[in-house]
């Protein structure tokens, strides 16, 4: 016992990072083949789909509306509604997913994260600067937004499940 707990001691806070950081991606490509496999809803539904990118897009819109007017409470509302659309997107989650609750804050997570990255990708993308290079990366960028969008539209999922699980979905 007294081994175990040195060799926690001497754990870095880096390794900690890094086995947090490995366990929230294992999780999420987890809950991406629950939604692939259609033994989980991942996005119920197109809206769902926007709903998860909403509180996002909403985030950037007050980041450049702040940029454009000088107000300075522009990012702290935006941000604050943008995080109760996510919010609302986690729990329609659950709900989609039966009441499971960890299968649905694991997917509703994972929707979250996956609509933020992709969002990066855009504007990576459309950030081509005019260089020779930057162009390269904006046709890479385009032809992965092109993949994972085909992708995308696998995890539009809601009615399969439903379908194939004989639930009923009541508003």
């Amino acid at each position: 016992m007294q081994d175990f707990l040195n060799k926690l001691n001497n754990i870095q806070a880096q390794d900690i990072l890094l086995y947090s950081i490995c366990l929230v991606v294992l999780v999420m490509l987890y809950s991406i083949y629950m939604g692939l496999s259609d033994r989980a809803v991942f996005y119920f539904s197109k809206g769902d789909l926007f709903l998860s990118f909403s509180g996002w897009l909403v985030a950037l819109i007050s980041l450049a509306l702040e940029n454009l007017f000088r107000k300075d409470y522009l990012i702290p509302v935006g941000l604050s509604i943008g995080g109760v659309i996510e919010l609302y997107a986690l729990v329609l989650s659950v709900k989609y997913n039966r009441n499971k609750k960890i299968t649905g804050f694991f997917i509703g997570i994972t929707k979250i994260v996956l609509a933020f990255l992709f969002l990066l990708q855009i504007f990576s993308a459309l950030d081509s600067g005019g260089k020779s290079r930057r162009r390269g990366n904006a046709v890479k960028s385009f032809f992965l937004l092109a993949i994972v969008g085909w992708f995308v539209k696998s995890l539009i999922n809601g009615e399969r499940v439903y379908e194939q699980n004989d639930w009923e979905y009541s508003h």
